[in-house]
């Protein structure tokens, strides 16, 4: 069975492509490459809620050291 193409023909000359958020596949905006706003925020938040995980015993380690 053969793919749809936009240089097939037909019907597909009217279809526009349009990319999807890989995290709620919601249509993207002209601007937007990968993730939508919403995306976006959610997983900064997790990656800075990771990143103080892993720096919280290393700046109590530091805090003491420094006294």
């Amino acid at each position: 069975m053969s793919t749809p193409s936009l240089a097939a023909g037909g019907i597909m000359k009217f279809a526009k492509v349009r990319y999807s958020c890989l995290g709620c596949k919601a249509t993207l905006a002209p601007g937007d490459t990968t993730l939508c706003k919403h995306c976006r925020n959610k997983v900064i938040c997790q990656m800075l809620d990771a990143l103080g995980l892993l720096l919280g015993p290393f700046l109590l380690a530091f805090e003491d050291r420094c006294k």
